[in-house]
């Protein structure tokens, strides 16, 4: 079994969460929080420390932070206040706690500062989730993370089955999954339509093969400018097929990407044919893959 640090490098979330549900190691229930805020479940990640906040004390240079930072993202500052007193009152452990306590009031203000937005009604929500333009529905979904989206869910049904881009529709699915919503929805895919459940599905960015292309990429372009620009393309891709998985046609996808990655950097290569020829793959799928990334990038 690989170490959770590996797990965790490896962006393998739900497997963490699923190895540490029942254990009382704080190292292990360290990561398990760090791979709920890895995945955004913000909500469960505190929960896990208020479960057990006496094992994690042991460490308080270590918890505390964490733990303001999860309420400060979550809006909670007279939490993050009442939480900062708690931890102030606990038994001295070292003077870098001791220098933290004195950090932490600037840096709940700051956060304050910096989250304050204008607060959206349900009504305002309502009216860009039925708009017509991806901006105003990206933005709705953005807010609906810090909202319960049950309230909304007839809309997001419709964006689910009937709005014109996919990728749209996608980020609406992804949502629902996030919030675990166990309700049978329609979902456009590809032109057809299918059933979710999205408590059900499995999260996006999670299969091996994506991982492995990360991998990948940061090994054989040299320039990080580039590997980061297909990892972009690979993570539109990602979505764009969700809630289906880069399973068939491995490296002809791969490949597409790599190409397509040099073609926007306009960086020559060896034409497509002849790539294909000494790598032993199919360049009409190739070619497909290609037409599909295009399909995909001019989607949003």
């Amino acid at each position: 079994m690989d170490s959770l640090k590996t797990l965790l490098d490896n962006r393998n979330y739900e497997l963490i969460i699923k190895i540490t549900e029942k254990s009382k190691n704080s190292i292990d229930i360290f990561y398990r929080i760090a791979a709920f805020m890895c995945l955004g479940k913000y909500t469960e990640a505190l929960k896990v420390i208020e479960d057990n906040q006496e094992i994690l004390n042991e460490r308080i240079d270590k918890i505390m932070p964490v733990h303001i930072q999860l309420l400060c993202t979550l809006e909670k500052y007279e939490e993050a206040y009442q939480i900062l007193a708690y931890y102030s009152n606990l038994p001295y452990q070292s003077q870098e706690v001791e220098e933290l306590l004195q950090k932490m009031p600037e840096y709940i203000e700051n956060q304050k500062r910096q989250n304050h937005t204008i607060y959206y009604l349900d009504e305002d929500i309502t009216e860009k989730l039925q708009s017509n333009h991806q901006e105003d529905v990206i933005f709705a979904l953005d807010l609906l993370k810090k909202r319960d989206v049950i309230y909304f869910l007839d809309d997001l049904k419709k964006i689910l089955t009937s709005f014109p881009n996919q990728t749209i529709r996608s980020l609406t699915l992804m949502l629902l999954v996030e919030k675990e919503v166990d309700r049978d929805l329609k979902f456009l895919s590809d032109g057809a339509l299918i059933d979710v459940n999205p408590k059900r599905l499995k999260p996006p960015f999670h299969d091996r093969y994506f991982n492995s292309f990360v991998n990948r990429f940061n090994q054989e372009f040299k320039d990080p400018t580039l590997s980061k620009g297909a990892i972009h393309i690979l993570s539109n891709y990602a979505i764009f097929i969700y809630p289906k998985f880069i399973e068939l046609d491995i490296e002809e996808i791969y490949l597409a990407i790599y190409i397509k990655t040099n073609q926007l950097f306009m960086i020559e290569t060896d034409d497509i044919e002849t790539i294909c020829e000494s790598k032993k793959l199919d360049s009409m799928k190739v070619r497909f893959y290609l037409n599909k990334i295009d399909l995909i990038l001019n989607d949003v």
